[in-house]
């Protein structure tokens, strides 16, 4: 079984404080400027293998063009899965 895409901006937080390690990141706002708050290459690289093995092609440079929550749920959701 595998684990389910971020469908949500909850979910999208959730991913990104487990990789940064931080739970702050939970009370982010959507449009918060992730490399501001400390994501690096190293750290996004993670979250789009995570992504991608999960069944959705998103990429390092769709996520550094606009590093922020509400931007990475647009491109996780916009299904681009296997089978959508």
């Amino acid at each position: 079984m595998t684990t389910p895409l971020p469908a949500t901006l909850e979910e999208l937080r959730r991913d990104v404080s487990e990789i940064l390690e931080d739970p702050e990141v939970l009370t982010l706002a959507g449009d918060d400027d992730l490399l501001e708050l400390g994501i690096d290459s190293m750290r996004m690289m993670t979250l789009v293998t995570r992504w991608n093995e999960r069944g959705v092609e998103v990429g390092f440079v769709e996520l550094i063009e606009e590093p922020s929550l509400d931007a990475w749920l647009a491109l996780v959701s916009r299904g681009d899965r296997p089978g959508a």
